[in-house]
């Protein structure tokens, strides 16, 4: 082999490393190696089903990273994986002080696909009351650093992107498995649960917004008021844009409730030395 042609496989080795480290494709399948090592081992419930599955909702496609399955349940774990921008690799969460129902700020909800056993019957969506939890937030931003960023990377909004792109695919996945109900024919309730996996260090704050200057709008922070976690649960209300088509079985009769009912979704957000943690927990069983 020439030296020429010695320097030019050296150069597209680099370009081709650049491109896939880009688009994150290394970082999704080392999470998914790390799931499959935990459930292989028996240290987590759940495992692998598929990776890359594609789907649809109001005309826009998407693709989710990998599903995995529970296996005491009929849950699915829905993952976006999130390789971000060095320089804005600190994701930053505050509770709210105020939301439409009180209890509701503490509580993970999860939607599920209901399936008719009565021939002729329409299937139906629901969000339940999954379980009380005091690491859930509702506003998070990301913060800069010193390290140097990726210059094709993404700039702010990448907690945005990435919630968008999961419930997008977690939509798409209530169209599809009310599609396919046949395929899970012993199924009476499948229920889905997004998650971001990132390379991001997650930090929380238990910093009350209503404690800012009303005359300027700042808030007054400390170093006490911040602490890093491994995950969080984040509540985020996502776009009327990013709903499916099935019908919810639940009666909406307030606008509390349609909010809850429609709109509010819990995405866990974990960090990728959070992994094995988060994959543990027992809430999962249930």
């Amino acid at each position: 082999m020439s030296n020429e042609d010695t320097r030019q496989i050296e150069e597209i080795t680099k370009s081709f490393e650049r491109v896939l480290n880009s688009h994150g494709y290394g970082f999704q399948y080392s999470v998914l190696k790390q799931v499959e090592t935990l459930a292989l081992g028996q240290k987590t419930d759940w495992f692998p089903v598929v990776p890359e599955f594609p789907v649809e909702v109001q005309g826009n496609g998407t693709r989710i990273d990998f599903i995995l399955h529970h296996r005491t349940s009929n849950l699915y774990m829905l993952a976006e994986c999130k390789r971000v921008n060095p320089a804005l690799s600190n994701w930053c969460f505050a509770k709210a002080s105020f939301v439409s129902r009180g209890d509701d700020k503490q509580t993970i909800f999860v939607e599920s696909v209901n399936l008719s056993e009565i021939p002729g019957s329409n299937n139906f969506s629901s969000v339940f009351n999954f379980a009380p939890s005091k690491n859930i937030y509702h506003i998070g931003v990301e913060v800069k650093n010193k390290t140097d960023g990726d210059p094709n990377g993404s700039g702010h909004g990448e907690i945005e992107q990435a919630a968008t792109q999961i419930l997008r695919g977690l939509n798409g996945m209530v169209d599809f498995f009310s599609s396919n109900s046949r395929l899970f024919e012993q199924a009476k309730k499948i229920s889905l649960f997004p998650v971001i996996f990132t390379t991001a260090q997650l930090w929380v704050s238990d910093i009350d917004l209503g404690s800012a200057d009303l005359a300027n709008g700042n808030i007054k922070m400390s170093t006490a008021n911040l602490n890093k976690v491994p995950w969080l649960y984040y509540q985020y209300n996502q776009s009327p844009g990013l709903k499916h088509t099935l019908e919810s079985g639940v009666e909406a009769h307030d606008l509390q409730k349609s909010l809850y009912q429609e709109y509010v979704r819990t995405i866990a957000i974990v960090s990728a030395s959070g992994i094995s943690d988060f994959l543990s927990q027992r809430i999962f069983g249930y």
